[in-house]
This record gives structure tokens, sequence and C-alpha cells, in this order.
């Protein structure tokens, strides 16, 4: 993995296997044994954002790409992102 992935891969945060914060957004982050992978989806947004890997790594890389992704559309459209504030505490799926 490159030095920058993992650089990421600090800056994002994983609490109880069950949520990833990464700019001010949290994705959920769930394992589909059938399937064998992890998977998530951005919570608190109207803009289905998802996301999804072989490894938890993998994962939460997926994930700070989606982000990031996301915020470049919003920029090169000149659109405003939808922000979340994680600490608000909102429906979870």
């Amino acid at each position: 993995m490159p030095a920058s992935s993992v650089l990421r891969l600090r800056k994002a945060l994983v609490i109880c296997m069950n949520y990833i914060y990464y700019k001010n957004y949290e994705g959920s982050a769930k394992y589909s044994e059938e399937d064998q992978i992890f998977h998530g989806k951005i919570t608190g947004n109207s803009v289905l954002i998802s996301y999804e890997g072989g490894s938890l790594a993998d994962l939460i890389e997926d994930f700070c790409n989606s982000v990031d992704d996301y915020l470049e559309f919003c920029q090169e459209r000149r659109i405003e992102p939808q922000l979340q504030s994680v600490a608000k505490g909102k429906d979870r799926d």
C-alpha cells in the first residue's frame, strides 16, 4: 500500500467496527459473510455514497476515496456539499 494511502488510513477513524469518520463524514462499516466483503454507505446524507473492500483497510481506503470524490464532484459543479455534524446524533441504518 502506498505511503499516501497509509496516511489517509490514519486520518480515518473506525469506532466500534460500526462507523468510520473522515473529514466530518460518518459512514457505516458492515461485513457480509455471504459475499465475504466489507461494505457501507455515508450516513445522514440524501445522496447515496457507498463503498466496499475485501479487508477493513480496503473499506477505509474506499470510504476516504468516496468522500473525496463526492467533495470534488460538488466543487467541480459549484454546488454546496451536504455537510454532516457527526456530534449531532442522527438516524442510522
